[in-house]
């Protein structure tokens, strides 16, 4: 909600509306200067030439089905005069000095007793983009604009890059610079000590990784900023994609070399001999429990040994013909993915190779990789034995997790045939003013510093972005909002495409602000719950028009939702989540009748995914009731869309409910220079 200038305020009254519209054509050259025009003549600090015919009307809009914003772009028709030696104002905007063309428009709201424009209201600024006249008149065309208008995500690599601390080969010019957001690392590290839950192992296995760009000569481009994470210990960062096997596989850290990772870009250079390291299923035959959990490619679950005092229990490990290869590669190692309970962390329990019983899985641990000699394995493939032992004397039980096995084999051969992927953490913290200290894994903290990084755009400070009606920086949005992000893209792609799709996944909305005073932008969104300190205005109808009470249409409910989710470098997306509205069955859908799936580039946590899908089951799941209604006292002219109102001494109870208790937000404004129409939606 706007501020009011205090002679605005006072100038406002419901019974006596004298309003208009004042205008300002900022033009552009040795002796920049501003046109000024309104309906009548008038002197408001400057004086506006009485000229204008027409003003057209700005529509303001809030999608929350799609998490969108939209201004509209506005015509205004003038009378073709002005005081020059033509008489012409056509003869000023066009062909001389003067250059209006996309230069800045501001249209005041003015009402009798403002005497100066810091009394007005701001109601629209944009960009002179289109004159047309004819003797008579002359017709502005007026656009709204954003700062991500036709630019791309990715920047181009140039030759100016090479300043910044690139090598570049010649061939990489005109490549994209890749963006990358938040965790891409395909598993978790197999140093970590911590009793972790199968789900959790499940997700953090899933290989969201992000392509490398080629820049030749074994040299990629890992994103066109620094990275948080670019070696192994820190999570598995470089990985190939194996055409042959179809799969990926994992560089090892001495096999690639960071050339730079700074500000200027993270790019590494491939040694000429790598080895790659590939963990995959395979074949296990045991007197385990469930020993072909061993080799469903999972984490979440397991094959078990319980053993007791002087107790062994072996598993048979093969490796398959058709996976692995001479012209493949060559098996180096084998890992396997342990965690122990009971009696297995003491000194009286091992796991090793038959036959090498030195080389024992440490008994202290957790969670880790066991490491097999290479020669127990051959140069193909091959067969091995471990054996799960104990030495105890008197009472010992123990159980083994065994939950995931792989293999490492050595691809040197077909080395150059491999494209890169990223799998470590992107951007560490944010750029925008007021955000250096915040990590860059949130959504709208990463929609906010790619409007800083790709547009330029910034706002003063944390506090001059509003996140429903509260500063950004004490709003809770970072609680509200937790929901971690990943992003990773390389393709020439519009930067306004991400950001929308960021909006919609992140359940926000954002609007530049033009209108307020010490408020750049504003965020908004749908709460589960509204009290009445987050109403913006209560609204009187004796001094509403034309009040309308509707539904949401038939056609716009969407009674279930499937959500796809945690995107796959190479394979689609891994997961889907769904929500049915618990009311579905009232409305008589038929079976396949308003359901919507969705594609979510960005969301990769199952409980993230639920929370999306439950912020729009709130809103489209079922009908809610709609209010229109023209505003007539100017003050309550100070409404935006996303502020929250209620309803007070209405002439009549929608559809037979009471006003009381429910709040609306406001979805859309249109507004000419005496009229204020606003349409809001029941939200709580």
């Amino acid at each position: 909600m706007i501020t009011l200038p205090a002679n605005y305020t006072a100038a406002a009254s419901p019974q006596q509306i004298v309003a208009d519209w004042l205008l300002e054509l900022s033009y552009d050259d040795t002796t920049p200067g501003t046109f000024y025009m309104s309906s009548a003549e008038r002197t408001v600090t400057n004086f506006y030439d009485g000229i204008v015919l027409s003003w057209g009307k700005i529509d303001q809009k809030l999608d929350l089905s799609k998490s969108k914003a939209s201004v509209s772009d506005i015509k205004i028709t003038v009378a073709n005069k002005w005081n020059n030696a033509s008489g012409l104002l056509s003869d000023e905007l066009f062909g001389g000095t003067k250059k209006f063309i996309n230069q800045n428009i501001t249209i005041r709201s003015w009402l009798l007793g403002c005497a100066a424009t810091a009394d007005c209201l701001t109601r629209y600024t944009g960009r002179l983009v289109d004159i047309s006249h004819d003797f008579e008149t002359v017709t502005f065309k007026i656009e709204h604009r954003q700062p991500w208008d036709k630019l791309q995500l990715a920047d181009a690599i140039t030759e100016d890059d090479q300043t910044s601390g690139y090598v570049l080969p010649e061939d990489s010019f005109g490549k994209p610079k890749g963006v990358i957001y938040g965790d891409h690392q395909p598993h978790l590290k197999s140093d970590s000590t911590t009793q972790l839950t199968a789900a959790t192992w499940e997700q953090g296995r899933k290989l969201g990784l992000t392509a490398c760009v080629d820049l030749g000569n074994d040299t990629w481009l890992i994103a066109g900023h620094s990275v948080d994470t670019i070696t192994e210990a820190d999570g598995d960062s470089i990985w190939a994609w194996d055409d042959m096997l179809g799969r990926f596989v994992e560089l090892l850290t001495g096999d690639y070399t960071v050339i730079s990772n700074g500000a200027s870009g993270c790019i590494i250079s491939r040694d000429t001999e790598s080895y790659v390291d590939y963990k995959f299923p395979v074949t296990a035959v045991s007197d385990w429990t469930n020993p072909a959990n061993i080799a469903d490619g999972s984490l979440a679950t397991a094959a078990t040994a319980a053993i007791g005092s002087f107790d062994i229990a072996t598993m048979t490990i093969t490796f398959p013909e058709n996976d692995i290869s001479g012209d493949v590669g060559t098996i180096t190692d084998v890992r396997l993915a342990l965690r122990g309970s009971g009696d297995w962390a003491t000194a009286d329990c091992k796991l090793y190779v038959e036959g090498d019983d030195t080389n024992q899985f440490s008994n202290t641990s957790m969670l880790t990789y066991f490491d097999s000699n290479g020669s127990h394995l051959g140069t193909a493939y091959a067969a091995l034995t471990l054996s799960l032992e104990s030495f105890a004397v008197g009472s010992f039980a123990a159980t083994l997790y065994a939950c995931y096995l792989a293999c490492q084999y050595t691809t040197s051969n077909r080395r150059a045939e491999m494209p890169l992927f990223f799998g470590g953490r992107g951007k560490l913290n944010c750029s925008f003013t007021g955000g250096t200290a915040l990590p860059a894994t949130l959504f709208h903290r990463v929609y906010r510093d790619l409007l800083f990084g790709k547009t330029g755009w910034d706002a003063t400070s944390l506090t001059t972005v509003e996140v429903n009606g509260a500063v950004w920086s004490a709003a809770g949005i970072d609680t509200d909002r937790d929901w971690l992000i990943r992003l990773g893209i390389t393709d020439k792609i519009k930067l306004q495409y991400v950001l929308e799709q960021l909006q919609y996944e992140g359940c926000f909305i954002w609007m530049f602000d033009n209108e307020s005073t010490d408020v750049d932008a504003r965020v908004a969104f749908v709460k589960s719950t509204y009290a009445a300190g987050d109403v913006n205005a209560t609204l009187d109808g004796d001094y509403l028009g034309s009040v309308k009470v509707n539904h949401t249409p038939l056609s716009q409910i969407v009674s279930k939702r499937i959500a796809n989710y945690a995107l796959q470098a190479a394979d689609g997306y891994a997961e889907q989540n769904d929500k049915t509205n618990t009311n579905r069955g009232d409305w008589n859908f038929a079976t396949d009748e308003n359901i919507a799936e969705d594609s979510l580039d960005f969301l990769y946590r199952s409980a993230d995914v639920d929370d999306f899908l439950t912020y729009y089951d709130n809103i489209v799941g079922e009908p809610k009731l709609i209010v229109s209604a023209m505003i007539e006292d100017p003050a309550n002219w100070n409404l935006q869309r996303g502020d929250i109102v209620q309803f007070s001494n209405m002439e009549f109870d929608p559809y037979g409910e009471t006003w009381t208790g429910k709040y609306f937000m406001i979805t859309k404004l249109q507004i000419s220079p005496d009229k204020f129409n606003m349409t809001a939606q029941e939200v709580g």
